[in-house]
């Protein structure tokens, strides 16, 4: 596809922290693509920036964070560009965008949906936000998409509060009222986090069959590569606030480039497999705090090159159809900037 005919487009991001400690950068140097009717998965352990990078879309970073550089593209339509960094964030313009153009389904429906006003309150009040005013046409519609979103009994669940449901009902719940104003963006952070398998399914089904039935372009955001395996079309890696592999979820699950990817997944149970223990990457991420100039995964990574890794930071680089940020592809640098001179 060609990039002209992008939907949202992340040039250079940059989301930091200013602590008393010091600088913590969260999002640091990002680039991602997302076409018209399209899925893509961002993936990586808690702790990479993959929640920030899109609270950062829709402008929710919560202080002392703050976008200090990058630029986000979201066409509106084939006349019409929106760079988000560039709108204020309380404005009417950056509210419109919000639930009307790009919703997001939060990780942990049980602390985004109020307990003590019931379901109904809640997606009728999103709709006369942004859509419906006339509050008989706006419960006409929450009950639509609690019917879309599954639900046999749209009925009872309108007047059900959040904590009468399980966790898959309440994730559905969600998902209509993301869906009630018809965005053309939805965001899933971790939609089947604390779900039973089967649930799961459940929910990742629904997703694809509503990206199918409108058109929409879907991020997930996810640690668990397993979860995403059938359901996008490109896979963006991050570790330490980076984008380190990019690629098709063909190229990436059948060719992963860099080791950080490798590892990640290794530590995919397999049923064609007789493994009694799966391999687990050692270690934890390190908090990118004042970072030093160098491959963030170099203290866990069992190819790291001393003299090398330890002391340059690799730029992203293309291999074939994908790109990988390592020097074991090429020996090419990451130019500095001037948040890269002060620490680095």
């Amino acid at each position: 596809m060609s990039e002209n005919n992008y939907k949202l487009k992340i040039d250079h991001l940059k989301t930091f922290f200013f602590l008393d400690e010091g600088i913590l950068k969260a999002v640091n140097d990002v680039d991602i693509i997302l076409y018209h009717g399209e899925s893509i998965g961002i993936i990586g352990e808690s702790g990479c920036g993959k929640t920030i990078t899109v609270q950062s879309i829709l402008n929710i970073i919560q202080d002392p964070g703050l976008i200090v550089d990058g630029k986000i593209s979201y066409r509106l339509n084939d006349e019409h560009q929106i760079d988000l960094t560039a709108i204020d964030k309380d404005g009417l313009e950056m509210r419109n965008i919000r639930g009307n153009e790009i919703s997001i389904i939060f990780q942990e429906p049980m602390t985004s949906l109020s307990p003590v006003h019931t379901v109904g309150f809640q997606v009728i009040e999103n709709i006369k936000i942004h859509q419906e005013k006339n509050k008989k046409l706006a419960k006409q519609k929450a009950l639509e998409m609690l019917e879309l979103v599954g639900f046999s009994s749209p009925n009872h669940i309108y007047d059900s509060y959040a904590y009468n449901l399980s966790g898959g009902m309440r994730q559905r719940v969600m998902i209509a009222m993301a869906l009630s104003c018809n965005p053309s963006i939805l965001i899933a952070d971790e939609p089947t986090t604390a779900l039973d398998v089967t649930v799961q399914a459940q929910i990742l089904d629904l997703l694809e069959n509503i990206k199918k039935k409108f058109n929409t372009s879907i991020i997930y955001i996810t640690h668990d590569l397993g979860v995403i395996a059938e359901t996008v079309d490109r896979i963006y890696v991050m570790y330490m606030g980076k984008v380190v592999e990019h690629g098709s979820v063909k190229d990436i699950f059948s060719n992963p480039l860099h080791p950080y990817t490798q590892n990640l997944l290794k530590s995919i149970p397999r049923i064609d497999l007789d493994i009694e223990k799966l391999e687990a990457i050692e270690g934890n991420v390190p908090i990118p705090l004042d970072p030093h100039w160098q491959c963030g995964f170099y203290n866990r990574c069992p190819d790291a090159i001393a003299g090398q890794c330890d002391t340059k930071m690799p730029s992203l680089s293309k291999i074939k159809n994908q790109e990988v940020r390592c020097f074991l592809y090429s020996d090419e640098i990451e130019p500095k900037d001037e948040w890269d001179t002060i620490y680095g």
